[in-house]
């Protein structure tokens, strides 16, 4: 009876990671409420324009640096554990609609990728300084840390995210994949 049991619940396991359009449309809604909570509940980091000193006491402040540690590490958990099976699924999914053969769905399969790696570079300043003790560094590093900060969220995260979105929004658009 248990090993009835236990390969039933397989066999269930195994339909549904079968069915990669409802694994993706969950993996897809489960990143984006991990991702919007980690983002309101990092609390307020310093901003572009903060001089050295406020960016100092955000991450001087043991609260403040392990509460943006932990929900940054929560971001890069919904990355690899719900983003990575999205995109994927995505892919399957445009690939079967694509005009293009397939070139568009692979587009946006490596704009997502894309959208992974510039997301992780681009947190890799503030990472760093909510690690590390601000109090040992001069102004001028605090500065640089906090516009890399900015620079990489400002420019490398929105073209990787129209690598992404373009191409499959060209799939969608010309097949109707999804309606």
């Amino acid at each position: 009876m248990a090993v009835q049991s236990a390969s039933a619940s397989t066999n269930g396991l195994s339909r549904f990671l079968a069915n990669t359009r409802r694994v993706g449309g969950i993996a897809g809604i489960i990143y984006v409420i991990l991702f919007v909570v980690s983002i309101i509940s990092q609390g307020d980091a310093p901003m572009l324009n903060d001089d050295a000193a406020a960016i100092r006491k955000f991450f001087s402040n043991g609260d403040d640096a392990n509460r943006y540690l932990l929900f940054d590490w929560l971001i890069g958990v919904a990355f690899v554990l719900f983003f990575l099976p999205f995109i994927s699924a995505l892919r399957s999914l445009l690939a079967a609609g694509d005009p293009g053969g397939g070139m568009w769905a692979r587009l946006s399969f490596i704009g997502g990728l894309l959208l992974l790696a510039a997301g992780l570079s681009s947190s890799l300043a503030w990472g760093a300084l909510a690690i590390a003790s601000p109090q040992d560094l001069d102004d001028s590093t605090l500065l640089f840390a906090s516009r890399m900060n900015a620079y990489g969220f400002g420019s490398a995260l929105p073209l990787s995210m129209v690598a992404f979105l373009l191409p499959a929004s060209l799939v969608i658009l010309a097949s109707h994949v999804l309606w």
